[in-house]
């Protein structure tokens, strides 16, 4: 089976662009996604995109086990951990599947995310994965300035997800 890494990454730099400096970030300066605050040593100003590309395979989608997981839910959980912290975003997902949410992707979530693989069980937890995303967002003070962007991206990952032939 092919990775997944591929389709996700494109994905995730579509989404995010170049550099990027909102005063309502939280993240401070950001540059394809990769901010100062996660990375304070780091001239983001500076960071190329393949090196954005390095440091999303190691820091997020290895540190995800994505490889392990479903292609398509993959791709869900390292788009979440881009935009939210791999903790966070393994939180929600483990809570989506209905495992301990210790925010570490371990054997437990592993299985659960391999035990249901037709179709429509797929978009289920795809769709609620992303649903508590939502409410996540919406939870934040900086929503007014973000959370359209973030709801579109939303909605561009849950197309993705359901169409990629994987």
């Amino acid at each position: 089976m092919a990775s997944a890494f591929d389709p996700a990454v494109a994905f995730v730099l579509a989404q995010e662009g170049g550099l990027s400096e909102h005063s309502a970030d939280p993240g401070g300066i950001t540059n394809f996604g990769i901010s100062q605050r996660a990375y304070p040593t780091l001239d983001i100003r500076a960071l190329t995109e393949e090196q954005a590309r390095v440091l999303y395979r190691t820091d997020y989608w290895d540190a995800l086990r994505c490889e392990e997981l479903p292609p398509r839910l993959a791709i869900a959980v390292f788009d979440s951990a881009v935009n939210l912290g791999c903790h966070r975003a393994a939180i929600l997902f483990q809570t989506t599947l209905d495992v301990s949410a210790d925010g570490q992707i371990g054997p437990a979530t592993l299985k659960a995310a391999w035990h249901g693989q037709e179709t429509a069980e797929i978009r289920q937890i795809i769709k609620e994965f992303l649903a508590r995303r939502a409410i996540f967002y919406a939870s934040l003070p900086i929503w007014p300035h973000f959370g359209f962007g973030w709801m579109l991206r939303l909605f561009g990952l849950y197309e993705l997800t359901i169409k990629m032939k994987l």
